[in-house]
């Protein structure tokens, strides 16, 4: 479909598909977007160090095909509380934290409430 029309062409190998598509999950895509002539210019430059350094300032679980999961995907992002010196990590949503417990020594999801919220 590419090779027949040149604005379809034009629009796949753009710098926002390639943006779109330059994520862990979909690298295969990004890949062969790129060896076909994708765009790459400042404003993918821009929005991939964006979203570089926002993930720096949390966590991003990402869901596998397990459905009971999908409610605990998503972006995390750090408070400005801690628990036993630790930071605690709070869901997009506000509903979820991540956290860890002295006492098993693990890091734990649970409702924000649980956490001491």
């Amino acid at each position: 479909l590419m090779a027949a029309d040149v604005r379809l062409n034009a629009a796949a190998l753009s710098a926002k598909t390639f943006i779109t598509a330059a994520n862990p999950k979909s690298v295969a895509s990004a890949i062969w977007l790129l060896e076909r002539g994708a765009l790459v210019d400042k404003s993918v430059a821009d929005a991939l160090l964006v979203r570089s350094a926002a993930a720096a300032d949390g966590w991003v679980v990402e869901g596998t095909d397990n459905a009971a999961s999908f409610p605990f995907c998503g972006r995390y992002d750090t408070l400005r509380k801690s628990i036993g010196g630790r930071p605690v990590y709070r869901h997009a949503d506000g509903e979820y934290d991540i956290w860890h417990d002295q006492v098993s020594r693990l890091w734990l999801l649970s409702l924000s409430r649980v956490a001491g919220e």
